[in-house]
């Protein structure tokens, strides 16, 4: 919530879908034509080998991570962890 790719406020990271969080990286990775080569090197030289441990669910992703794949793919948090369906971050302006 405070970093604007969530709605939710309050709601910690431990409560999200260990299923699609893992399809969900896969997806956008796909979508976007990358190797998960080329997706570790734009996610900041991360390896092949660990970007692939988070896309099948064996390691939990750190929050820095999901964050920064969240900003560089343009996509919200709480679609990635499961909590909605749409993928873009919604902007709500308060007057």
């Amino acid at each position: 919530y405070i970093t604007g790719l969530s709605d939710e406020k309050g709601k910690k990271m431990r409560n999200y879908d260990k299923e699609i969080l893992p399809k969900r990286l896969k997806k956008i990775r796909i979508q976007n034509k990358l190797s998960q080569e080329k997706m570790g090197y734009t996610l900041g030289k991360m390896s092949q080998i660990k970007l692939s441990r988070y896309e099948n669910g064996v390691t939990n992703i750190p929050f820095s991570t999901l964050y920064l794949f969240a900003k560089t793919f343009n996509v919200s948090i709480d679609y990635l962890m499961g909590r909605t369906d749409n993928e873009k971050i919604k902007t709500t302006i308060k007057k």
